[in-house]
């Protein structure tokens, strides 16, 4: 996709030179009100360890080699943990993607296919899996891949755990109460920035 850009140091997407929202912004609504009472610097922490390990598996995926700091080697073996028990056969990983009439965009950590299934999968580092939010975020995910003829047969959270240890939760695709949920945040940015919020 190349008309898609992203800049990772302001976290902005732009589409044919035009700044459109990330779904991780168009979801503040949401994640604020999971974590708007955690201290700002203790969530950037973890973000970044989340982004770290993040990119420990993609150089792996990409090259087959290791390159993960120690101390987070527990999360990057539970990675492999997960990928020798699954097998899955990874077609695309940290793939950014957009959804060309909504004007959102955001980026799959994993796309892969699992026995017959393609499965789109985010991958977490967090000490819990919360339904809340991964189900919006995956369904946004599933909606602009659809858009880009990518099917989806299934979703995932694949929540990496220090010790070595992974769960891997399944959600149906096609979730109407997910996507209901997202077209209303956008909604709501919509709003926002009508009355220059």
């Amino acid at each position: 996709m190349k008309e898609l850009s992203f800049d990772p140091k302001t976290h902005t997407y732009t589409l044919n030179g035009m700044v459109i929202p990330s779904v991780t912004q168009l979801m503040k609504p949401l994640s604020n009100a999971k974590y708007g009472a955690i201290d700002e610097s203790t969530l950037r922490a973890k973000a970044e360890k989340g982004t770290t390990v993040h990119e420990a598996i993609e150089f792996h995926i990409a090259y087959g080699a290791i390159d993960c700091p120690s101390e987070l080697m527990g999360y990057f073996n539970a990675y492999l943990a997960w990928r020798d028990d699954y097998l899955p056969r990874i077609v695309m990983s940290e793939q950014a993607v957009y959804h060309p009439a909504m004007l959102y965009a955001g980026t799959m950590d994993l796309l892969a296919v699992i026995g017959d299934r393609n499965v789109l999968i985010d991958v977490k580092t967090t000490s819990q899996i919360n339904d809340m939010l991964t189900s919006v975020q995956l369904e946004a995910y599933e909606r602009a891949a659809m858009e880009h003829g990518i099917e989806v047969d299934e979703k995932a959270v694949l929540q990496l755990m220090p010790d070595g240890r992974y769960k891997f939760k399944l959600y149906r695709a096609h979730d109407a109460a997910a996507w209901q949920t997202f077209a209303a945040l956008m909604t709501i940015q919509a709003h926002i920035n009508k009355y220059g919020g």
